[in-house]
């Protein structure tokens, strides 16, 4: 409560939920073209195979345009930042399988 106003957590939209689970899809895409360039520092080939971006997991940023929209604020993320995170959660995962 602030000032005797209680703010209440926005609510997502149909299309911000929409739009989570489009950039989902089109990361799940592109998981088989990350590649590990250093510790924390990742490139993702584009989906039209024209060019790399570069993704700093630890920084959560991206040098895609859709990261920096038109506006000039900065996405929570991207679907390069998805494709990495996916990417990183599935060699966990054959990691936690060769011990076990």
């Amino acid at each position: 409560m602030v000032f005797g106003i209680t703010i209440k957590p926005a609510q997502p939209t149909a299309v911000a939920e929409f739009e989570e689970g489009r950039i989902f899809s089109r990361a799940r895409e592109l998981v088989e073209r990350v590649r590990e360039a250093a510790p924390g520092m990742y490139l993702v080939r584009s989906s039209r195979g024209e060019k790399d971006y570069r993704v700093d997991w630890d920084a959560q940023t991206c040098t895609c345009p859709a990261f920096r929209r038109q506006d000039g604020r900065i996405r929570s993320r991207c679907k390069h930042i998805l494709a990495v995170e996916l990417y990183r959660s599935q060699g966990q995962q054959l990691l936690e399988e060769a011990v076990h």
